[in-house]
Parts: structure tokens; C-alpha cells; sequence
């Protein structure tokens, strides 16, 4: 027979064991929930705020009166940074420039490895990412470029058309009926389309654009089936056979097949008739790099790239857009204000250009607070410590994934006084004009790691809210409320407005 001391002295022991491994963190690490097996500080993380996990993150730093918090997600030590200066320190140093690995970055790709721009890191990574986005450039992306600007405008011009005439392709009709706009989706196709121009140095029509309506479906599917620390499958992988899904694996895998076929089918198009004295656009230099230095520009790398550039201008630009409008429904007087301007600069008689922003200093300060308040990355995307360090006096060891929180700086009192509110005059000075000193936001990130279509998204952005607002009215339809902007958000690995349809208005 047993002693009973020794199972009390036993239990006593496991007790104290399961203690240590929950509290235990590195000498230094900044201060955090405990964690327990497989899961890490998961859990607790789901317990506080299951949907929004950048404010559950928050949460734990008021507890602990830290802005640098320590989690681990499974067996991954983790810090999330709140703090505005710490931020910018993450975003601005090469030794956070790392990115983390794991099963959810890897199935992402067909065979599971580990390629492409945004979850990469090393070498190959460095050399692609600058040949990939100095030559994006000679096509506009990043720089102002006449030619680009034109397919925006004739982009720009069909979306108006669409929304004034309404569908004449069956596609089409599933985001426009009779004066309704379906939002967030409605603003995706003029984007990606404009994006594809940049790649292929060729213009889609709206008869061509079956393709892009299609990808860009894929597209929100795979940012909403997410959250923006991994979701639970990554800390558990197998639950994928049990649950595909409700973990999110079969949705997220359908979506990044069906971005790698449309990646292979763009690559191929441009191979088949590959002609080396005869650079028609970046995907012929693409091309011609990948023969050339086969290493670096491996295939399933490359392609995997160019998925990492396609998924954003398909899904985070248009979230956007349909926060702003559900904003504008609730602050009709913004949006009056912003018809005004636009009355008084360009008129009627032609869509607004770019050359027009800089008198058009309302609209802009509008787009940047849409930016600023709703912050459709809160986390980042994730960084790693390529070194054993410190921010702020904590210990930050070699290998740590830090999540730098822009939703936290952006929502910051010290940053912005009162920024609960949507005030477009934050961003204009005493004369009404623009003044970017005071744009704190972070919306893009910083750094060598910052988002590399800011340019392009912000451009798109002010030229499509400008004519929109020049061309329509926006109305709440029979029986419709404003949405509640308190719960108009979709959590997932970025955050998405709730489906809603826009009724607008021919002014």
C-alpha cells in the first residue's frame, strides 16, 4: 500500500513543478500571464477578448502596468510592445527585422514551406524584396507615374460608372443592386485591377475582370479566417483534421490555392511568349531575373511573393474604404464637408486627380483619420529578434517574436488627446491646410519592414473616396440604422468592416 505522504508529497511536488513552468520566463523578460502546455498564454488571451486579441493584450498591460508585456504563444516567447517610442524602436531596428515561423505562415504555401516576402527573413529575402520593389517602381508603385495615373483614373472612372449604371456582368451584380452597394467588397475589384496594371503594364476592362471579382472573394475569406497572433491553429495543428473548418485551416488553404493558381496562371502567361531583348513589363524583368539568378528567385519563392503583394490591395484597402463610409454614415456632416471641398475645386466636369490633393486638404485629412482610428493591422505584422537584446530595460532574447501594437499607438491619449473621436482637423493647422507634422499614425508600420504599397494604397484610396464623393450621395435605405461603430468589426488577421449594403445616391 501506498504511504499517504508519499502522494501528498508526490501531488505536492507536480504542483510545485506545473507552478515553476507556468511562471518561469527569461531573466529580465518583461511581465506577463503565466502560461500552461501546448497553449502558451493563449487561453488567457481568448478568455479576456476571444475576438480581438490586440485588446485583450492591452488589458494585460493595464493589469501588469506595463506597456511591454510577455505572452508566449505555445512555445514561443513574446513580447507585444504599447508603448509609442518602444513602437518605433521595434519598427526602425534591423535587430526586430526577423520574421517568425510556424505551421500558419507554412500552409500558406502548397508544400508547406517557408517562402515569399512577408513571413520571411535572411538573404534571400533582402535581395528579392529590393529587386522586386525597385523595379515595381518603374511601373509607379511607390512614385508618382503618368501612365499609372491614367489607369487609375479610366479604374476610377469605371467604378463610378458601375455604381451609376449598374451591373452589365453577371460578377458584377453580386456587389450592386439597384442603388445598393455591397461593402466592404464593393471597392476591391478597382483596386486589385490597378495593382494587376503595375504588374503587367496592361489594363483590364471591366468584361475582363470575372478573374479579379473571384480573387478578391478569396481574398476576404482568407484575411476574416485569422486572428492576428495566429489563431489557435497555430499553437495546435492537428485540430485541423478535427475542425477544418471552424480552426480556419480549410477556408485559409482553399484561398491560398486559389492565389497561387492565379500567381502561376500570371507567370505563365508572360513566360509563354518570354522574349529576353524584349522587357514589356515587371513580370517579363521578373521573369528574366528568375532565369538569370535561379538561387535567390526560386520559383515557388517567387510566386509565393507575388501572392504576398496581391492579397493586401484585394482585401486591406477596401476594408478600409467601408470603415470610412460607415463612419460617413454616422458624421453625415463630414461627408458634406468633403462634397463641398470637392465642389468648389474640380467640380463636375472631370474626376479628381492627384495633382488636386494638395487642394483638397479635408478629403486628405479624412483618409488619414479613417487610417488612424481604424487600424485594420493592430499588431503588425510580426517581428523577431534577430539577437539577444533589450527595449525599454526588459531582456528581449534571441529568437522572442515581437509584436509591435500600431492599434495601440494609434489609439493613444498621450498621442492624440482624443482619439475615441473622429476629428479630421487634427491633421490640418490654423489655416486649414495639411500638416503632416501632426500625423503620428502608424498605420503602415516604419522601418525597412513598412508596408511596401503605402504609397500606392494611399493614392487609390484619396482618389477613389474623391470621386465618390463627387459622384454619390450616401442614404440609409427603408428600415436601415447606421452601423453601430462599436460593433462593426469582423476580427481576423486584419480587421474588416461587417458586410453591409451602402444605398447611394446619384448627386
Amino acid at each position: 500500500m501506498v504511504s499517504p505522504i508519499l502522494v501528498v508529497l508526490a501531488v505536492a511536488i507536480l504542483i510545485l513543478k506545473c507552478y515553476k513552468y507556468m511562471v518561469a520566463r527569461p531573466k529580465g523578460f518583461p511581465p506577463g500571464p503565466p502560461k500552461i502546455p501546448v497553449f502558451g498564454t493563449y487561453l488567457f488571451l481568448m478568455f479576456l477578448n476571444y475576438k480581438f486579441l490586440h485588446k485583450a493584450s492591452i488589458t494585460f498591460s493595464k493589469w501588469y502596468k506595463s506597456k511591454i508585456i510577455g505572452f508566449y504563444l505555445g512555445d514561443a516567447p513574446t513580447v507585444v510592445v504599447h508603448d509609442e517610442q518602444a513602437i518605433k524602436k521595434v519598427l526602425n531596428s534591423q535587430i526586430f527585422e526577423g520574421r517568425p515561423d510556424g505551421f500558419v505562415i507554412r500552409m500558406r504555401e502548397l508544400n508547406f514551406k517557408h517562402n515569399g516576402i512577408f513571413f520571411n527573413e535572411g538573404p534571400q529575402l533582402i535581395e528579392s524584396r529590393r529587386f522586386i520593389l525597385r523595379n515595381l517602381r518603374d511601373y509607379g508603385f511607390g512614385r508618382r507615374f503618368d501612365e499609372l495615373e491614367a489607369v487609375m483614373a479610366d479604374n476610377v472612372q469605371d467604378f463610378v460608372d458601375l455604381i451609376k449604371e449598374g451591373p452589365k456582368f453577371s460578377y458584377e451584380g453580386k456587389y450592386v443592386q439597384n442603388g445598393k452597394l455591397l461593402s466592404p467588397y464593393i471597392f476591391a475589384p478597382t483596386v486589385l485591377s490597378t495593382f494587376i496594371h503595375i504588374l503587367t503594364n496592361e489594363r483590364l476592362t471591366r468584361e475582363e475582370q470575372a478573374e479579379i471579382y473571384e480573387m478578391c472573394d478569396y481574398s476576404h475569406k482568407s484575411v476574416r479566417n485569422g486572428d492576428d497572433y495566429g489563431k489557435i491553429l497555430g499553437n495546435i495543428p492537428w485540430l485541423r483534421h478535427i475542425a477544418p473548418n471552424m480552426s480556419g485551416y480549410k477556408p485559409l488553404r482553399e484561398s491560398f490555392k486559389a492565389f497561387r493558381k492565379f500567381s502561376e496562371k500570371l507567370y505563365k502567361k508572360y513566360d509563354e511568349n518570354y522574349d529576353p531583348d524584349n522587357m514589356r513589363n515587371f513580370m517579363d524583368i521578373l521573369n528574366n531575373e528568375m532565369k538569370a539568378n535561379e538561387t535567390v528567385f526560386e520559383r515557388d519563392h517567387v510566386l509565393m511573393s507575388l501572392v504576398d503583394f496581391l492579397i493586401p490591395p484585394s482585401s486591406t484597402v477596401s476594408a478600409q474604404l467601408g470603415f470610412l463610409f460607415n463612419w460617413m454614415l454616422n458624421k453625415p456632416e463630414i461627408y458634406q464637408r468633403m462634397q463641398s471641398e470637392i465642389d468648389e475645386v474640380v467640380g463636375s466636369g472631370r474626376l479628381p486627380s492627384l495633382d488636386d490633393r494638395v487642394n483638397l486638404p479635408y478629403v486628405e485629412a479624412v483618409n488619414r483619420e479613417m487610417l488612424r482610428i481604424e487600424t485594420v493591422v493592430p499588431s503588425s505584422v510580426p517581428h523577431k529578434a534577430l539577437e539577444d537584446t533589450e527595449l525599454d530595460g526588459f531582456s528581449i532574447p534571441k529568437g522572442t517574436v515581437v509584436i509591435p501594437g500600431l492599434y495601440a499607438s494609434n489609439s493613444s491619449k498621450k498621442l492624440w488627446g482624443d482619439p475615441e473621436n473622429f476629428r479630421p482637423e487634427r491633421f490640418l493647422n490654423e489655416n486649414g491646410n495639411l500638416d503632416l507634422s501632426k500625423d503620428y499614425g502608424l498605420s503602415f508600420g516604419a522601418g525597412r519592414r513598412n508596408c511596401a504599397g503605402e504609397t500606392f494604397s494611399r493614392n487609390i484610396m484619396f482618389l477613389m473616396i474623391a470621386a465618390f464623393c463627387q459622384n454619390f450621395d450616401i442614404v440609409l435605405g427603408p428600415g436601415q440604422k447606421a452601423p453601430d461603430l462599436k460593433n462593426h468589426h469582423v476580427p481576423g488577421v486584419i480587421l474588416t468592416p461587417k458586410d453591409f449594403w451602402l444605398h447611394v445616391r446619384n448627386r
